[in-house]
């Protein structure tokens, strides 16, 4: 199969929220749980931990709203599509405006 998946985002901003899960989850495993992962790494950082879970809550938010913001444009851009006579249609409807059944 030569079929390439197509993400509705950019594939960055998943690794960008990885990155900050993966953050967060360090800092979280040093604050609370006392393993020292990070303050080990980083030994002349004070309070790595709630840096690390402040560094990694920003990556994710930010991730997050860009994920958001491609998916709102991108059903900006079906909604165009669907409403324009001659394009993309359902399966199973005449036409792009007649409304599905419920």
């Amino acid at each position: 199969m030569n079929a390439k998946l197509a993400l509705p985002f950019p594939m960055s901003l998943l690794l960008l929220d990885g990155v900050g899960a993966l953050l967060f989850a360090l800092g979280a495993a040093g604050h609370f749980s006392g393993v020292k992962l990070l303050s080990a790494a980083l030994p002349t950082v004070p309070r790595v931990d709630l840096l690390a879970m402040l560094v990694g809550g920003v990556l994710m938010a930010c991730a997050m709203a860009g994920i958001v913001r491609a998916m709102v444009h991108r059903g900006r851009e079906s909604y165009d599509r669907a409403s324009v006579p001659g394009g993309a249609t359902q399966p199973g409807l005449a036409s792009p405006l007649q409304k599905p059944r419920r």
